[in-house]
């Protein structure tokens, strides 16, 4: 069995345009994407950077990424082969909660949103 482990950024680590070749190439990714809602897409892949860069917007695009990131990873291998290990730094900790299965997307989101 192989170890896993994942770091999961927090605010400060957000760009435009920020995964916009994962989300575009990955179903799953895409899936998640679709469910943050248009406003969240718009402002991961069109900005304005000023915009990205206010805690509203920042923190759920950098989980929506990260969820993204981590459900594109899940659909190439299988996760339950691997000891998995998931850390976040600052806002981070919701994205690897959220990879550890202790809430779904979803309800991530609907907190990270509360936190911005």
């Amino acid at each position: 069995m192989a170890k896993v482990c994942l770091m999961f950024p927090g605010q400060g680590s957000q760009s435009v345009g920020m995964g916009k070749d994962i989300f575009e190439n990955n179903n799953a990714a895409w899936d998640i994407l679709k469910q943050a809602g248009e406003g969240i897409k718009e402002i991961i892949f069109d900005g304005p950077e000023d915009a990205l860069k206010l805690t509203k917007w920042a923190q759920p695009a950098i989980f929506t990424a990260s969820s993204a990131f981590f459900a594109a990873l899940k659909s190439q291998i299988d996760m339950s082969k691997h000891s998995f290990v998931g850390a976040g730094h600052s806002l981070g900790e919701y994205s690897a909660l959220c990879a550890a299965g202790f809430f779904d997307f979803e309800q991530g989101l609907e907190i990270v949103r509360a936190r911005g």
